[in-house]
């Protein structure tokens, strides 16, 4: 995230709300881009809510809804960033003993342990990363459907306005 840029409820919505009132789509880019900065899965979750509360403004149809992932791809995430965080906690929890007792893990099994955690934590944040690749992927995605959909509509709409004089001429 970019120093300084703090992604909150308040900040996106208001950018949100900016970007629709001047008939621009609430894109994930768009929005990161006026807030100058954040990482695509900490704006999310915020602009799908916003998107929940504006069901009403056509602008906010752009920002998937979270089921609207490939299941696959949401299961896949899902279990390998779960299982990383399993690991990451299983072996923070055998490092720090209960309370009261003294931790009976020889020096050598606690180096190998504090390794394991070191990679869990790597693994986690390469989950992480991809994460937000794969947020990206989709918010460009969205942004080069909506692109369409308005070249569609342009299309229709000049269709509509040619045809009944195309008609008149061929009659």
């Amino acid at each position: 995230m970019a120093k300084g840029v703090l992604v909150t409820a308040d900040n996106v919505y208001a950018v949100a709300d900016r970007l629709a009132q001047h008939g621009r789509a609430p894109t994930l880019r768009a929005v990161r881009r006026e807030l100058g900065g954040g990482s695509f899965g900490s704006i999310l979750p915020f602009l799908q809510n916003w998107r929940r509360s504006n069901a009403d403004c056509e602008a906010a149809e752009v920002v998937p809804a979270e089921s609207e992932m490939d299941p696959r791809l949401a299961g896949a995430l899902d279990r390998l960033f779960s299982a990383a965080s399993d690991v990451a906690e299983a072996i923070q929890e055998s490092l720090t003993p209960a309370s009261g007792q003294k931790a009976d893990i020889s020096p050598e099994v606690r180096q190998e342990l504090l390794a394991l955690q070191k990679i869990a934590m790597e693994q986690i944040g390469k989950l992480r990363h991809e994460r937000d690749d794969l947020h990206n992927q989709l918010s460009e995605a969205q942004e080069e459907l909506e692109e369409l959909r308005a070249w569609r509509q342009r299309a229709v709409q000049h269709m509509r306005k040619v045809t009944p004089t195309l008609v008149k001429k061929s009659a």
